[in-house]
């Protein structure tokens, strides 16, 4: 199946999900994403804000903000991605693409952060990811070696086999409500 099909049935069953539902398996993936020693043990942390009922990765703010981490939270700007900091979701407004950005402009650099939490549409069990297809991730990831990628997904989310392209970057886990993938 090609990616732009992927894309169409994940998205159609994810956006048929009710919010009550993305609530219980959000709290339960993040749970587990806090149990890994490379979220828990990480200094600095990127994370999304979702969107379109992915899986609420800002459950995980306060979490980071109490236990004296530094959350990062990615903005669209001069066409690439930025990570800026965030303590809360106070600190963000949704933006005109739609998802919620960070309103600082106090920008992380690409090496300071150790783990990235990571969005996406599909995953596999090899650590491929399709996106929404714009790219901002790949690129972006693609210059942050040595940080460990998270992609977070509902279980239906994940797939056997995704055709990976060559600018693709795979995830080094995924957790969804019923299992941790280490790849």
């Amino acid at each position: 199946m090609d990616k732009k099909s992927i894309r169409s049935r994940i998205i159609g069953a994810r956006d048929a999900m009710l919010l009550s539902e993305v609530h219980v398996l959000s709290l339960d993936i993040c749970s587990k994403a806090l149990s890994l020693p490379q979220v828990s043990n990480s200094g600095s942390i990127g994370i999304y804000l979702s969107f379109r009922n992915e899986v609420a990765a800002e459950m995980l703010l306060s979490y980071i903000s109490e236990s004296g981490r530094k959350a990062f939270a990615p903005l669209v700007l001069d066409g690439g991605l930025k990570f800026a900091k965030m303590a809360s979701l106070k600190d963000a407004t949704p933006s005109d693409k739609g998802p919620r950005e960070p309103n600082s402009k106090a920008f992380a650099d690409k090496g300071s952060i150790g783990t990235y939490i990571v969005p996406g549409v599909a995953f596999d069990i090899n650590g491929n990811r399709v996106g929404w297809g714009s790219g901002h991730y790949d690129r972006f990831l693609s210059e942050c070696s040595g940080a460990v990628k998270i992609g977070l997904a509902y279980d239906f989310q994940v797939v056997d086999r995704l055709e990976p392209e060559a600018h693709d970057v795979k995830m080094d886990f995924i957790v969804t409500e019923k299992r941790v993938i280490r790849i």
